[in-house]
């Protein structure tokens, strides 16, 4: 979250951040007519027709605020603009049965939003930056301590699920054996405070099961529980899911805090 932050809050500097050259060229735009064609319009302006294909040549819809691509100019309506760069005009002469509307930049043409947002940062000076530092510093605050709180809650999970299956597993080891007597697998849920503790017999075991030892699971993990003395952890019923059991514990809250302290 406080990568993100940070991210973010650099983008914008580097979006706002003045950028040295002048002010953004001009445009001059002409309104379509029924029957105009951007060829028509470009060669009519421009003194080329060719000149449609150009950068510097752009049609502009007014009413929706958008700039037509050039794959769709054989499809211009009447009402649209025709907007070419101010420079390009005085290599042909002014149509007189059009008024020219002068405007800066649209779409293409017009001022982006990364000008506006560069012209408002120079307008109102360096004043936000540590103003904006001043409102997101408690928030970055309160995240690293979410993050720190919920990392040292996931630790503690697994460190007592890891110890849990060891001390589980310790009458059950044959010196005479090197095969595992269980399998094991440590679920933890940090953000509900919770674990989940499954096991299931290795190949050619039979322990342990809920079918056929239900009691003997039960008493072995009431005294893992009991011989850890761990008191923040509280055992919930066992489950069965194929041929695991599992153990599900809740970290209660309260004590939690106390073990922290």
């Amino acid at each position: 979250m406080i990568r993100q932050c940070l991210s973010s809050f650099a983008l914008i500097l580097a979006v706002a951040w003045p950028q040295p050259g002048g002010a953004a060229p001009r445009s001059i735009c002409y309104t379509v007519h029924p029957g105009d064609t951007t060829s028509r319009m470009a060669a009519r302006l421009t003194g080329d027709a060719r000149n449609r294909r150009e950068p510097w040549f752009q049609v502009f819809d007014p009413v929706a605020l958008k700039v037509i691509p050039k794959a769709q100019y054989g499809r211009i309506r009447a009402g649209w603009q025709a907007c070419i760069a101010e420079e390009r005009l005085g290599r042909v002469p002014l149509p007189l049965h059009q008024p020219a509307v002068v405007s800066a930049r649209v779409g293409p043409t017009g001022p982006s939003i990364t000008e506006k947002l560069r012209a408002l940062v120079v307008a109102v000076g360096w004043w936000w930056v540590p103003l904006l530092f001043s409102a997101t510093a408690p928030a970055w605050i309160i995240a690293q301590d979410y993050a720190d709180r919920r990392l040292a809650t996931s630790r503690t999970l697994e460190r007592f699920g890891n110890t849990f299956v060891r001390e589980f597993e310790r009458p059950l080891i044959q010196q005479a054996c090197d095969k595992a007597p269980l399998r094991s697998r440590v679920r933890v849920i940090p953000h509900r405070e919770r674990l989940e503790v499954s096991l299931a017999p290795n190949a050619g075991r039979l322990y342990p099961n809920l079918s056929d030892h239900r009691k003997n699971v039960e008493y072995d993990v009431e005294r893992v529980v009991t011989l850890l003395g761990d008191r923040r952890f509280v055992c919930g019923p066992l489950a069965a899911r194929g041929a695991w059991v599992v153990i599900p514990f809740r970290l209660e809250a309260s004590l939690n805090q106390k073990g922290r302290r």
